[in-house]
């Protein structure tokens, strides 16, 4: 009798088909949620309120709405609204433009973006309701980030500088934050003070093969002085980077390693010129690279010496002939890089 209780007790341990079918599938739901359903709920488009509860926070309320058209161009305008908190502080305003371009690959290529400008009149943040979509990684948030605390007169000074990738998105996405903070300007000071200001600025030709660099002087953070003075009678490669962005690290590493790779008994001036700030940028670079003996750092963070030089992307890269010519302009990623660096270096 024992022996048959025994029996049923170890066949009833193995049989329970149900419970284990069950357990799979609660296990494989979970997988789904994880791999499909989570990402695809974090990349829904934010709703406005929500989006202005991030930026001005939960106490806000839209006193007043106003169009504005710039002077100049009638087929420009922007519709603005005034936030205040609900104790009647003014904490600024903000328009919403909806981008759209074949570059995104966002429901019909196109993105809300928020422009939010503080009770000052600079930009406080751009925001978009949805994540930016394109074949190519861009960190956009560094991206709008550099348009913090500038309005219109700030941006025309110290135009913002654009990422390597993405290149063509990116400068019609400055292009319209930079209307949309003139149409600010004007709200804020009037289109008299608009027009009184250099709505031009200084433009600089594109330096290209054949063109002689121009006048330029920048300190290395050694206390050295670079120029196109001290530059002259050697080759000289000037690669301009960032060490706050992802992409532009990478690929100013790879570079690092074709010079490392290809400079074998040559003689050449090999200069870094950073938009960030040293300690990062050294941190990034000079304790990374294997090019130490020769490398030069210098610190752009205003971008003046790299407009100087016509260089809006980072990384992008300058060969200097001895006498000053320039050789080659453009970006790391260009097709045959490692052919036309041997060529240059020969």
């Amino acid at each position: 009798m024992t022996n048959e209780k025994t029996e049923k007790k170890k066949g009833n341990k193995g049989k329970n088909p149900l419970k284990s079918y069950f357990i799979i599938i609660a296990v494989l739901i979970i997988i789904f949620l994880i791999i499909f359903l989570i990402p695809a709920l974090s990349s829904r488009e934010m709703s406005l309120n929500k989006g202005l509860k991030t930026i001005f926070g939960s106490d806000y309320q839209i006193y007043e709405t106003k169009v504005i058209n710039l002077p100049d161009n009638p087929n420009i305008t922007a519709s603005f609204d005034t936030i205040l908190n609900k104790k009647g502080t003014l904490l600024g305003k903000y328009t919403l433009i909806n981008f759209t371009n074949l570059i995104l690959q966002n429901k019909d290529n196109s993105v809300k973006i928020i422009i939010a400008f503080d009770s000052d009149g600079k930009i406080k943040k751009i925001l978009p309701l949805s994540k930016i979509k394109t074949e190519i990684e861009t960190n956009w948030e560094d991206f709008f980030n550099s348009f913090v605390g500038k309005d219109f007169k700030d941006l025309l000074s110290k135009p913002v500088a654009l990422p390597a990738e993405n290149s063509e998105l990116s400068t019609s996405i400055r292009d319209k934050t930079n209307e949309i903070s003139s149409l600010s300007y004007i709200m804020d000071y009037g289109v008299e003070a608009f027009n009184n200001l250099n709505t031009e600025p200084k433009e600089y030709k594109r330096l290209v093969v054949g063109d002689k660099i121009p006048d330029f002087e920048i300190v290395d953070i050694d206390g050295n002085i670079i120029s196109n003075e001290t530059i002259k009678g050697k080759k000289t490669i000037i690669v301009s980077t960032n060490a706050s962005c992802g992409t532009c690290i990478e690929h100013t590493h790879e570079f690092d390693e074709l010079v490392n790779k290809v400079r074998k008994g040559k003689n050449f001036n090999y200069i870094f010129i950073s938009e960030t700030a040293q300690e990062k940028t050294t941190n990034e670079y000079l304790t990374k690279t294997q090019n130490k003996d020769i490398l030069k750092i210098a610190i752009d963070q205003d971008q003046e010496v790299l407009k100087l030089l016509t260089i809006e992307f980072t990384p992008e890269i300058l060969f200097v002939d001895v006498d000053g010519t320039i050789l080659f302009h453009g970006s790391p990623t260009t097709q045959n890089i490692e052919e036309k660096l041997v060529e240059f270096l020969k």
